[in-house]
């Protein structure tokens, strides 16, 4: 089933009378990936493509980056990411769904205090 992306990015290409075929050969794209985008079967890609998908379909951005955000599955970090930084990143992902209102209340705090 397609996510929020997949379908506003498949509703905006047919209100343009874009075939998958022009989209993906505009993008650098194969039809399967654009096709995969569309049915929800692979996550948003980031944001500067998307930005550059806006252009081509001749739409704001604002409207696929805010369906993007609703579908993303995961965090990326950044190669770069310190070691002791990834290690907070994999702690908060790991104890997620344990993590009560409270504790995220303070972790916000720390991280609001820098």
């Amino acid at each position: 089933m397609a996510g929020k992306f997949g379908e506003t990015l498949r509703a905006l290409r047919i209100k343009r009378k874009l075939r998958l075929k022009d989209v993906a050969q505009a993008m650098g794209w194969s039809v399967v990936y654009l096709s995969d985008l569309e049915r929800g079967h692979r996550n948003p890609p980031k944001p500067e493509v998307i930005a550059k998908l806006a252009r081509v379909l001749n739409v704001p951005a604002g409207e696929l980056l805010a369906a993007a955000s609703e579908d993303k599955r995961h965090v990326e970090l950044p190669l770069e990411t310190s070691p002791s930084k990834r290690e907070v990143a994999l702690l908060l992902a790991r104890t997620w769904d344990e993590l009560t209102d409270e504790e995220a209340r303070k972790i916000v705090e720390i991280l609001k205090r820098r």
